[in-house]
């Protein structure tokens, strides 16, 4: 297109930093699951 490659820099690196920041919370809440899975079965005793 008649776009600037500056700009597409520009929004590439946005699209980056915002997948990084979805990926490292979808990752943060599996974590809390499986904390809360480990919880759970603590709870009832068998490991």
């Amino acid at each position: 297109g008649g776009r600037d490659r500056d700009e597409d820099k520009v929004e590439n690196g946005l699209y980056a930093a915002n997948y990084c920041k979805l990926a490292q919370r979808l990752f943060r809440r599996e974590e809390d699951i499986g904390a809360i899975e480990r919880r759970k079965r603590n709870a009832k005793g068998d490991v």
